[in-house]
């Protein structure tokens, strides 16, 4: 099974996308669950209070936001991950919320619990 973080995809009204648009758009999503990954880097977690972000830098590249409430990491640290990061997700690709997939991304835990997932994709390009 491949492995995915990011949004789950569920159906999702009015969410419009244009890659066209000469112009910088966002979508916000309120209450959207993400996958995060849990603080140890060892498992996915949906993160609670979830807020999801799609802009579009009008020039084709989109960025998902994805940010959500985690268990904080158990040393009190913040956290960092990103593809190859040495844990069983390394090798995970983020969905953009069925826009494009890609293995541009980062997430951030804070030691409180707060978690940002972003990622970077083009959706005319999508094996990016």
């Amino acid at each position: 099974m491949k492995k995915m973080i990011g949004v789950l995809l569920l159906a999702v009204v009015g969410v419009l996308w244009s890659v066209s648009s000469a112009h910088a758009k966002a979508d916000v999503i309120i209450d959207d669950p993400c996958l995060f990954l849990n603080a140890a880097g060892d498992g996915l977690v949906p993160g609670e209070h979830s807020q999801f972000a799609i802009t579009n830098n009008g020039q084709g590249v989109a960025k998902g936001t994805c940010k959500g409430t985690i268990d904080p990491p158990e040393d009190g640290r913040a956290v960092n991950f990103f593809p190859g990061y040495g844990g069983p997700f390394s090798d995970a690709a983020c969905d953009v919320h069925g826009i494009c997939e890609t293995t541009f991304w980062h997430q951030v835990v804070s030691r409180s619990g707060q978690a940002i997932l972003q990622c970077h994709c083009n959706p005319a390009a999508p094996e990016e």
